[in-house]
């Protein structure tokens, strides 16, 4: 009788020791892949106010769900279509042109840097900054920083 109740002791400690890893190892699953969320209010707050943090953010969120293409003679580094996504998910979400394509790829640096150039209007003056955007051709893309 105590070797039966050592016996089934040993086989339920088994089975809640299997239960357990198993119940661990599995990562939940999301119900859905999130889209990126940019918005105009801190895009511009940041413009404005010359703020690195939230520019790079609200570019970051865009520039996320952009991977880099099949590189081809036309587009050496895969991101040519995704900037221009980018420029024209900014100039939708803002309900205007203030974004615009100042050069692609064209920053020496590794990786190499595309500018987009923003101007906007502040109380009526003209706010003009450069957005620079890492543009490596194996990742997605990245904010780098931002100047006039």
């Amino acid at each position: 009788m105590k070797h039966n109740i050592q016996r089934l002791t040993q086989i339920c400690g088994c089975l809640f020791f299997i239960l357990f890893l198993a119940a661990c190892d599995q990562a939940p699953e999301p119900d859905f892949v999130q889209d990126p969320k940019f918005e105009c209010s801190p895009f511009r707050t940041g413009i404005i106010n010359d703020n690195d943090f939230l520019v790079g953010q609200q570019i970051d969120s865009l520039a996320s769900v952009y991977q880099p293409q099949i590189i081809t003679g036309d587009d050496p580094f895969g991101h040519m279509q995704n900037l221009a996504s980018i420029i024209i998910d900014i100039n939708a979400v803002c309900d205007t042109n203030l974004a615009v394509l100042q050069c692609y790829a064209c920053i020496e640096t590794f990786p190499l840097q595309s500018e987009i150039r923003i101007s906007l209007n502040d109380n009526g003056n003209t706010i003009e900054r450069i957005i620079d955007i890492n543009t490596p051709s194996d990742a997605v893309m990245t904010f780098a920083g931002m100047h006039e």
